[in-house]
């Protein structure tokens, strides 16, 4: 009986290519947790021939809600759904590769499972085969092509620019009214019905030119500033004239006083005046236009004038504005005797008026210039890209 058994036991342990069956080595031996709407996840190696055993097992009877066994990266060898055990799954090895263990829960309370992995070896020098696994950086190499474009040289263009250049810049002093003799009648000479000048008015008025200006691209003239003079007699007229001729022995230091400092003057005042009809007064009034110098002809109180002077004889008067146009310069004589007896004493008035000019003239002038422009030509080249990713390996 004895005998019989252990042929038996023989027979069931051969194979079909005569050689008795390896036992079974175990792998896991595990009680895992399944969290609540979780999956937890093992992984073992497993060598060529290898046959996997799995069995499983929830604790208290509950179901999961799926199982799956997958050789790495994505060939899946077994799944089961709503699994509440399993025993001894059987899933053959067809070569050397990481297996992933996948246990899914969707319930809201966590499952208690057991689970027992075990390896059927193809052979004996195969059962102490690693199951481990480990991590292996795979490194995935691209080459894109693509084209640049490179600098072999550069071309010179030769060109100019015109710009302009202050070549005359000169200050004069111009005459615009030199002793001009103006005659003024008396106050009440005009309510004279006897005189053969009767109706004659005791205003006159004198047009001032100011010197033409000009604004050019090649030439600028404007006016500095001018000054203008009003003298009784004909003594201040030979005055005038000498200090005038004083004045212009020394224009050529004026160009660099004109921006600062005081200016030469037109006239010296005169202290004494030795002629008979030097105590006659004369009203002056500068307007900017003929209509206000108008009103003042007329005798009307609403003229606006730039100035007004009560003077016998003046030095010069300095004027910063206007500086081009015209202007009048209106003259009152003031004497008299009494509106019944007419008569008074008429004046001879000089006027003299004289400003500082100053002209500038540009010219052009060219500058030589150059720009450079790079010449290139488009290359062919290629451009690597890695990319890595980790993969899990039976560990060796």
């Amino acid at each position: 009986m004895n005998s019989l058994l252990l042929v038996l036991t023989i027979i069931t342990c051969v194979t079909s290519n005569g050689f008795a069956q390896i036992e079974a080595v175990d792998v896991a031996d595990l009680t895992i947790k399944v969290g609540t709407m979780s999956t937890e996840e093992i992984y073992y190696g497993f060598a060529e021939g290898d046959e996997i055993v799995f069995s499983f097992e929830e604790v208290k009877g509950k179901p999961l809600k799926e199982i799956e066994i997958i050789e790495l990266p994505t060939n899946s060898k077994f799944m089961d759904f709503k699994p509440i055990s399993i025993v001894d799954k059987k899933i053959k090895v067809n070569k050397t590769a990481v297996y992933k263990f996948s246990f899914r829960n969707s319930a809201l309370a966590g499952r208690i499972c057991k689970i027992k992995i075990q390896r059927i070896p193809k052979s004996e020098d195969l059962i102490s085969f690693n199951t481990n696994w480990e991590w292996k950086t795979l490194y995935d190499t691209t080459y894109a092509p693509y084209t640049q474009d490179s600098i072999v040289g550069y071309d010179t263009t030769h060109y100019t620019i015109t710009k302009q250049r202050l070549i005359r810049d000169v200050v004069e002093l111009k005459d615009v009214l030199t002793n001009l003799a103006v005659k003024v009648h008396s106050r009440y000479y005009k309510y004279n019905v006897f005189s053969d000048n009767a109706g004659e008015l005791n205003e006159e008025l004198v047009k001032i030119q100011l010197p033409q200006t000009m604004n050019t691209k090649y030439k600028k003239i404007e006016n500095i500033v001018w000054y203008y003079g009003v003298g009784v007699n004909q003594k201040l007229r030979k005055n005038a004239n000498k200090t005038k001729s004083d004045l212009l022995d020394v224009g050529g230091t004026i160009a660099s006083l004109f921006l600062g400092g005081e200016m030469k003057v037109v006239f010296k005042l005169v202290d004494v005046v030795t002629s008979d009809n030097s105590d006659v007064s004369i009203k002056t009034g500068l307007f900017a236009n003929y209509d206000q110098a108008l009103l003042f002809m007329n005798d009307r109180p609403e003229a606006k004038a730039l100035r007004w002077d009560e003077i016998v004889s003046s030095g010069s008067i300095r004027m910063e504005t206007p500086l081009k146009g015209d202007v009048y310069l209106g003259l009152e004589n003031e004497n008299g005797s009494t509106l019944l007896t007419g008569g008074g004493r008429s004046a001879t008035i000089y006027v003299n008026v004289s400003a500082w000019v100053r002209t500038r003239e540009y010219e052009d002038y060219k500058i030589p210039k150059y720009r450079t422009h790079p010449k290139y030509v488009t290359l062919n080249k290629q451009r690597m890209s890695v990319k890595t990713s980790k993969v899990r390996v039976n560990a060796q």
